[in-house]
C-alpha cells in the first residue's frame, strides 16, 4: 500500500478498469475502537505469477471504526455474505484474510 495505490494477492485476475471498494483493518486500535479503512478506487493492472496480483488506484479512502470486535465480527459476516452472493452472480472473487 502507499499513498496512490494498493496491489493485492487474490485469487483471479480482475478486468482493467473496475471500480472497486477494499477493506483494510487497520493494525491499532484508536481510542479503544477497532478502525477499518475503506478505500474506492479502480484496477489499472492485472496479472498472474503464481497469484493472482492486482493493482488499484486510490480514488479516495475513509476511515472508519467499530466500538468493539463482536460487532467487526458481525458485520465482516453480514458484508461476507452479501459479497458471497453477489460474487455468485457475477463469477469473480475478491476476499480479505483475517
Amino acid at each position: 500500500m502507499s499513498r496512490g495505490g494498493v496491489l493485492l494477492a487474490i485469487d483471479r485476475i480482475m478486468p482493467r478498469g473496475l471500480n472497486v471498494e477494499v477493506e483494510v483493518d487497520w493494525p491499532v486500535e484508536l481510542s479503544d475502537r477497532i478502525p477499518v479503512m475503506v478505500i474506492r478506487g479502480k484496477i489499472i493492472r492485472s496479472k498472474t505469477i503464481g497469484v493472482a496480483l492486482v493493482g488499484v488506484t486510490i480514488a479516495s479512502y475513509e476511515l472508519h471504526t467499530v466500538s468493539d470486535q463482536s460487532v467487526a465480527c458481525e458485520e465482516k459476516k453480514a458484508w461476507d455474505a452479501i459479497a458471497t452472493s453477489w460474487i455468485r452472480e457475477n463469477t469473480f472473487v475478491v476476499s480479505r484474510k483475517r
